[in-house]
């Protein structure tokens, strides 16, 4: 699920600022914050110089996104699997005139912006959040912690290797490496496939 708000205050070099100096309120490791800035690009409204700042990845559970590239500053909050679910839920139950403030709720839960000497809100995320209060759902933590430590070391360690693979034998490596890994991880990973399986059934049911 992909959430997003255009126009906000703040730019993609005050998020990145603000995670370098440590003045937030996370669980997203520090070393998945990725700051870039092209100074010639050219935004979509004429405007000259574009700025990106993301936290987390693609394929994590959430991730953070501030970039300008539209032209005025953008947030983008994706979340997946389980978090996408109660989100969605949420959304499902309330008029579209309240969907932003339950967005935001998740958003908070996910990072806070905050001074670190004073645990006051840097001012510009005060500005964001309007008093929005954290929605303080629950997950599988362990699930969601082990799914995220596989990711990372896949993305850092197997990847490069990977990739070298698929471009000499082509994608059926891959194909034939997730074979190979079935059959020899054994019950390693059966509690987290078990609560997959589970949450699929109950989602099925919802439906």
């Amino acid at each position: 699920m992909d959430l997003a708000w255009d126009g906000v205050s703040f730019t993609p070099g005050d998020v990145n600022s603000a995670i370098e100096e440590n003045n937030i309120r996370t669980l997203a490791r520090r070393h998945s914050l990725v700051f870039t800035t092209s100074k010639y690009e050219e935004r979509d409204n004429g405007d000259i110089g574009t700025s990106s700042c993301q936290l987390g990845s693609r394929h994590s559970i959430r991730m953070l996104r501030v970039y300008d590239k539209r032209g005025p500053t953008r947030i983008e909050f994706q979340a997946r699997d389980e978090r996408a679910h109660q989100i969605a839920r949420q959304l499902a139950g309330k008029h579209v005139d309240s969907w932003s403030k339950v967005a935001k709720s998740h958003l908070r839960d996910y990072i806070d912006f905050v001074a670190q000497e004073t645990g006051d809100f840097l001012h510009w995320w005060l500005e964001f959040i309007a008093n929005v209060e954290r929605a303080n759902t629950k997950v599988n933590k362990a699930r969601e912690m082990e799914l995220e430590r596989i990711f990372v070391w896949l993305q850092s360690q197997a990847a490069p290797s990977l990739s070298v693979l698929v471009d000499v034998y082509g994608f059926q490596t891959i194909q034939d490496l997730i074979k190979e890994g079935r059959i020899k991880r054994g019950n390693r990973f059966k509690s987290i496939l078990e609560l997959q399986a589970k949450k699929g059934k109950e989602h099925e049911k919802r439906i």
